[in-house]
């Protein structure tokens, strides 16, 4: 019960109870949108109604919101009964929320008391037990968008006066004038007949007269309308797409206008605080520059008089000196720093050229290594020649610390 409460929310009544909340009779009068039945209660036929015929000044607007192809429809008017008023949802011609309060009717006073909407919400989706719609986003924009149309009817219809009252609490806590109950801009009724059940449309002369228990078409005064087996007179589709509402919106207007007004004259006058605000700041400013080069000059004039004692002149001559010291050895640091770095040059000179020498002999070591004497040379002959070869190795590392400046000696074996 506690996640079917979060995920549906039904509107309570506080102050006034609908007449279809507690009688059966009256519920199934408005259960449907277009009543193409007959209903019998306890032996008693249920008398059904129009809704949207049902309301005295009558107009239609549009609800397009952005998940929607196409626009949908709804009714605006003034309710015959003063305490029956508020938003009618049908879904695919069934009632689902009856005279759900919305917009300014859910705010104290009497903005929006008396008008009724009826629209049909085939996009949103009901409930099990079809007694409310589930709480998506869906619903919640269409009830607020629902709020601001019904806002919009109530201006045109009621005038800016109304809505002043309506929003004074000192008017609204007064006594309520009372206004005659409208009455239907159309009259319809529904032939008994079980076999016709179609709705006809009765003259205005009609309105005060009091109809039968039972009518039927051959009663209609409208010769063209007066047998069962002529068609219904046609009438708006629900379904119908239109392209905008069927009045006027002067009022919406000219209240947006006075907003705008209003709000570039309270623009204007906080800019001209602004700027007069700017303006003493600015004088401000001046003052306390003329006061600070008043100050400097009086600092100035004193210090000119004023001539340094023997004790500055000798803390200036002490730190003289010591910074004459210290620029000194700063040289001298970099005369040393200088000589340590030709030092390491010409000892990477040498080093380079130690590895050099080095992988010279280590070439002609594994090429000696791998040199054998011919079979048909004679001892002596080999003995020979290595004496020369000994000789020639001895006379290389008598010269090896004395190679050509830039270059490394090159070697030839005889």
């Amino acid at each position: 019960d506690e996640q079917a409460g979060k995920k549906f929310r039904r509107q309570d009544r506080q102050d006034y109870s609908p007449e279809c909340d507690y009688s059966l009779r009256a519920y199934c009068s408005i259960l449907y949108l277009n009543p193409k039945m007959q209903i019998i209660l306890r032996g008693k036929k249920v008398k059904t109604q129009k809704i949207a015929k049902s309301l005295n000044n009558t107009e239609r607007d549009v609800y397009k919101p952005q998940w929607l192809p196409r626009g949908v429809k709804i009714t605006f008017g003034f309710s015959p009964q003063k305490n029956h008023y508020g938003i009618m949802m049908y879904h695919r011609n069934r009632l689902i929320k009856a005279y759900e309060r919305v917009g300014p009717q859910l705010k104290p006073g009497r903005q929006g008391v008396g008008v009724i909407g009826v629209i049909q919400c085939d996009f949103l989706q009901p409930t099990h037990n079809k007694q409310d719609f589930d709480y998506t986003k869906e619903y919640r924009s269409t009830l607020s968008a629902l709020g601001l149309k019904l806002t919009d009817y109530w201006l045109q219809k009621k005038g800016h006066t109304s809505l002043t009252r309506s929003n004074s609490p000192a008017i609204a806590a007064g006594p309520e004038e009372e206004e005659p109950a409208p009455s239907p801009d159309q009259l319809w009724v529904q032939c008994d007949n079980a076999d016709c059940l179609k709705w006809r449309k009765l003259p205005e002369q009609w309105k005060n007269k009091k109809l039968p228990d039972k009518w039927y078409c051959n009663m209609n005064p409208d010769p063209n309308f007066r047998s069962c087996s002529v068609p219904e007179e046609p009438e708006d589709d629900p379904d119908e797409e239109i392209a905008g509402p069927s009045y006027d919106k002067s009022v919406k207007r000219q209240l947006e206008r006075e907003k705008r007004e209003e709000k570039y004259r309270r623009e204007q006058k906080q800019q001209m605080a602004i700027q007069e605000k700017e303006k003493q700041l600015r004088q401000k400013d001046l003052q306390l520059q003329r006061l600070g080069a008043q100050i400097q000059q009086s600092i100035q004039s004193q210090a000119g008089d004023k001539k340094p004692s023997h004790a500055d002149l000798v803390r200036a001559e002490i730190e003289m000196n010591r910074r004459k010291q210290m620029e000194t050895q700063y040289q001298k640091m970099v005369v040393e720093l200088k000589k340590q770095e030709s030092q390491l040059h010409k000892q990477r000179e040498e080093l380079l050229q130690a590895q050099q020498v080095a992988h010279h002999w280590k070439q002609r070591a594994e090429a000696s290594a791998t040199m054998k004497p011919p079979e048909h040379q004679s001892p002596a002959r080999h003995v020979s020649a290595t004496g020369e070869k000994a000789g020639d190795q001895n006379q290389l590392i008598a010269e090896r610390g004395k190679p050509a400046e830039g270059q490394v000696q090159k070697w030839v074996v005889g």
